[in-house]
């Protein structure tokens, strides 16, 4: 009801957008002598707020940002006062506004992100507390501001349609069933790395760290541990807020497959492709762990999906969109690096299969880089003053001349064979060799019948060779492949979690190319065909699924290696006052500390490794009125000594499902 004259809900939220969207049509439509004055300001703001912080070997920076700032405003002034711009800014301005299909003002908003964005990273620290957080945080954001509206174009560009959207949402919930539900024990140990991720983001609670753009554990990218501080702060320290960002990411994955297969092949495969996805066994697993390298799945998704949306409707937004995700996923995991290959040599391409195409979306590729270049400038400013950091990933886990020589001495064959059949055991990976090191399912990655539509869909892909969508899935998965054969333990599942919603995709494809085929051939059992194929894609997800949760879990659970260890003693310890101190028994297995599962899960106790037998005055000195001692399997020995020592307390038996010992648990108070 509409009192007085207080405008209509529908009304004011009608006027409130009208506004925003007048407000930024002035904004891309402002005239270059404006820019220039505006944008003198900033930089001369950013020049001046970063500079009290700026490290002693780019002083230099804040100068030179103050100096240019201030020159942007004066030529704009001037400018304003005389009605022009100088004849030579006109046409620089002009020229390179015709590159990138903008306004002159525009070009300045991109010459000042820029700018902005380099003083900016310029001015932060590389440890992890940021001197001024709010000043450093600040001028990231508004850079990509800058760089969004300089590059922004009016064409028309629309979101899915709200029906499709509707059922990517649907599908992606679906999924999340499969992915957030129970993750405390699926899988059944939360893993050391897991859990060092963990005490990577509690620094971000703990006051500990505040700085997004340097690295973090393991020389992974600190902004992902931010992100999972969010979830600590919201589900506490369990393994439930490390697993449930990992399970929307997996989920969110899913729709986002729905959304591009639709529009790359058309409705039947989008959601054929989703639907198996969403029961893969293998990104059902990797979407229930609480680490960084399901993000690069959904980057891939999204980045890859925009571009080529973007590219077959020459349509600005959707470059924007996947330069910004290729920035972000740079903060998540090292595969996304991939892109940087892809993506320029699929453009490429273009020249040679649709050269008007490449033309017409020279500018939105150039815009798109830009985009990528304001968001990842800080890191990458890190990692050009920390190279080895940069490098740490790789290095890891890349195959050493030493390895290679060794190989091929052992072998007898040349060291190139060795690389070679490195990269075949990694394409192999996908439908015939069984995955190794995070997952092993004893499968690969494609079990039999999804390893079958997949072969299919790589075949009929081939068979269109101067179709871009074919090379942007083929080179994507031959980025991955390359990346995987050109390391350690191939093939190591965990390197393979990009390739995952682009394997999914050709599983789709090739059911639904082959539906097509048929359907062509039988045009009067069309709707059946289609029934049918969603029928059996269906199975074949269940079938999936029903590995994971039904066989491949509980074999896990039987297990009771060092990581189910400390995931059972976490789960006792937590329960525990913390006036207990706790006496571990376990060298050379494992230590208290050696998985960071006890000290994330259990941070109130105090554990003290035993490395030596009982007795020796090498050992921790026992002490405290309340004392708990757990012993692996072959320190029955140190169990009896103890027991001879401390009599009177319990005994404790941790056995897995099928019976084996876990470890003994030994408590007494006095």
């Amino acid at each position: 009801m509409n009192i007085g004259n207080e405008p209509a809900p529908g009304k004011e939220s009608a006027s409130l957008w009208r506004g925003i969207s007048s407000g930024l049509r002035a904004a891309v439509e402002i005239r270059a002598e404006a820019a220039l004055i505006l944008m003198g300001l900033l930089i001369l703001l950013a020049g001046q707020a970063t500079r009290p912080n700026m490290l002693d070997q780019v002083q230099w920076a804040g100068a030179v940002a103050t100096v240019l700032g201030a020159l942007f405003f004066l030529v704009g002034i001037r400018a304003a006062q005389k009605g022009s711009l100088p004849v030579w800014l006109g046409r620089t301005l002009a020229k390179i506004g015709g590159w990138l299909g903008v306004r002159d003002g525009q070009v300045i908003y991109v010459i000042a992100s820029f700018l902005i964005g380099t003083v900016g990273a310029l001015s932060i620290d590389f440890g992890p507390l940021l001197r001024a957080p709010l000043t450093n945080i600040s001028i990231w954001l508004g850079s990509i501001l800058l760089i969004l509206l300089g590059t922004w174009r009016s064409d028309g560009a629309r979101l899915p349609g709200g029906r499709a959207m509707l059922w990517g949402l649907a599908l992606s919930v679906v999924a999340f069933a499969l992915r957030g539900i129970a993750t405390t024990t699926i899988p059944v140990a939360l893993t050391g790395d897991e859990a060092s991720m963990g005490i990577s983001a509690l620094a971000f609670i703990d006051g500990e760290a505040n700085n997004p753009f340097t690295i973090g554990w393991f020389s992974f990218p600190a902004l992902f541990y931010w992100m999972e501080s969010l979830s600590i702060r919201l589900f506490g320290q369990t393994a439930v807020a490390l697993r449930l960002p990992a399970a929307l990411a997996g989920a969110l994955t899913v729709g986002g497959v729905y959304l591009l297969g639709r529009a790359m092949f058309g409705r039947l495969t989008g959601t054929l492709a989703a639907i198996f996805l969403a029961g893969f066994h293998f990104h059902i697993h990797f979407s229930r762990l609480g680490l960084n390298n399901i993000w690069d799945g959904l980057a891939f998704v999204i980045t890859l999906g925009a571009l080529w949306y973007g590219w077959q409707k020459d349509q600005r937004a959707y470059f924007l969109l996947a330069g910004f995700w290729l920035g972000l996923a740079q903060y998540l995991y090292v595969s996304s690096r991939i892109l940087f290959v892809v993506i320029p040599i699929w453009a490429g391409l273009g020249i040679f299969t649709d050269w008007e195409r490449f033309k017409k979306n020279w500018g939105h590729l150039l815009s798109l880089g830009a985009m990528t270049l304001v968001i990842v400038a800080p890191l990458a400013w890190y990692f050009s003053q920390n190279p080895q950091e940069f490098m740490a990933p790789l290095t890891r886990v890349r195959l050493t001349p030493e390895w290679i020589a060794g190989a091929a001495q052992s072998s007898g064959q040349a060291p190139w064979m060795v690389v070679a059949n490195q990269v075949w055991l990694a394409l192999k990976g996908f439908t015939h060799e069984p995955l190794r090191a995070w997952y092993i399912p004893g499968t690969p990655l494609l079990r039999p019948a999804a390893g079958t539509l997949f072969i299919l869909g790589l075949l009929l892909l081939l068979m269109r060779p101067k179709d871009n969508r074919a090379w942007l899935l083929l080179l994507s998965l031959l980025g991955v492949s390359l990346s995987v054969g050109l390391s350690l333990d191939v093939p190591a599942s965990q390197r393979y979690v990009a390739a995952a919603p682009l394997a999914a995709l050709l599983v789709g494809y090739g059911l639904g190319e082959t539906y097509e085929q048929l359907a062509g051939l039988w045009p009067a059992y069309r709707r059946w065909l289609a029934v049918l194929g969603v029928l059996i894609m269906l199975g074949v997800a269940a079938g999936d699924a029903a590995f994971y949760f039904v066989k491949y879990t509980p074999a896990t659970a039987r297990e009771p290696d060092n990581n189910a260890v400390a995931q059972r003693l976490a789960n006792t310890l937590m329960e525990t006052p913390e006036t207990f101190n706790v006496y571990f028994f376990g060298a050379p297995r494992m230590g208290f500390y050696s998985l960071s599962s006890l000290p994330y899960l259990a941070p109130h106790i105090n554990g003290y490794d035993m490395n030596n037998p009982w007795g020796s005055p090498a050992n921790p000195v026992v002490t405290g009125d309340h004392l708990i001692f757990v012993f692996l399997p072959d320190k029955e020995a140190e169990l009896n000594g103890v027991r001879a020592i401390y009599p009177g307390g319990e005994l404790l038996e941790e056995r897995t499902p099928n019976g084996a010992l876990v470890y003994w648990l030994y408590q007494w108070e006095r």
